[in-house]
């Protein structure tokens, strides 16, 4: 009896050690689990910060840089280099309106037509313009400014200067036309780039700009095919259309004889 009492006592000891050893196995095997997870788990974030850093990275590529306001500003503020900054927008969400940093120099000392925000995307529309500076201005209304080259016959070699006022004549309106193809006083507005006359200048400009009325302008567009000459006129009178002179007819009288 004692020695089964012995025996049944060392096999409960030898289940209770293998049970034991089991659940050190079943802990160890637990951490090993959990230590795997979070090495996966860690190097899956790794994976995709760098995929989100090179994304972004990829994305600075092609960002276009836009020109905005550093801060809020009323309207009525005239436009300082301080005023502005550039910000990087994402191609798809620029619009065709929007202003870049190479305007910037062109919209100082403009003002402002609006509010604008901080941050906010600058267009043309967000300033008031000052045309008193632009050359369209010297136009009275309905006139258009009309370009062509101009040879030096036709400079005076030089005299025909800014504010004189001409006569374009067509070179080849027909000798025995009743009225020449013309266009009468027509105000000089600038000689190459030029708007004042320099009585002193030396150099033959290349270029003339006329300023004529729509009705001008339709007529010299056909002159101009065929060439063309500059008349020059008084500034202070007014012409009348040019008309060739009407050649004399003589009327031979033949006497009727009574024939008896």
């Amino acid at each position: 009896m004692a020695a089964y009492s012995v025996a049944s006592g060392g096999a409960l000891m030898s289940g209770g050690m293998i049970t034991m050893a089991l659940r050190w196995k079943l802990v160890v095997l637990l951490i090993l689990t959990i230590g795997a997870v979070l090495t996966s788990y860690q190097a899956i974030q790794h994976y995709i910060a760098e995929q989100a850093l090179t994304q972004q990275q990829e994305q600075q590529r092609f960002m276009q840089d836009i020109l905005v306001l550093s801060k809020d500003l009323d309207a009525g503020v005239r436009i300082e280099i301080d005023h502005l900054q550039q910000r990087k927008f994402p191609p798809k969400y620029v619009q065709d309106n929007w202003l870049q940093p190479q305007d910037a120099v062109s919209l100082i000392g403009l003002k402002t037509s609006r509010f604008l925000a901080r941050g906010e995307p600058l267009t043309l529309d967000s300033f008031s313009h000052d045309y008193s500076r632009f050359f369209s201005q010297r136009l009275g209304p309905g006139e258009y400014a009309v370009t062509t080259s101009i040879s030096v016959e036709n400079l005076h070699h030089g005299m025909l200067a800014v504010g004189d006022k001409v006569a374009i004549v067509a070179s080849h309106s027909g000798n025995f036309a009743e009225q020449l193809l013309s266009v009468s006083d027509v105000p000089v507005l600038a000689l190459d780039n030029d708007q004042h006359s320099q009585p002193g200048q030396t150099a033959l400009a290349s270029t003339v700009t006329f300023g004529m009325t729509a009705e001008q302008a339709i007529r010299f567009a056909s002159i101009r095919r065929g060439g063309f000459q500059i008349w020059l006129q008084h500034p202070q009178q007014s012409y009348s259309s040019l008309s060739m002179p009407v050649p004399a007819r003589i009327h031979q009288m033949q006497v009727m004889r009574n024939q008896g």
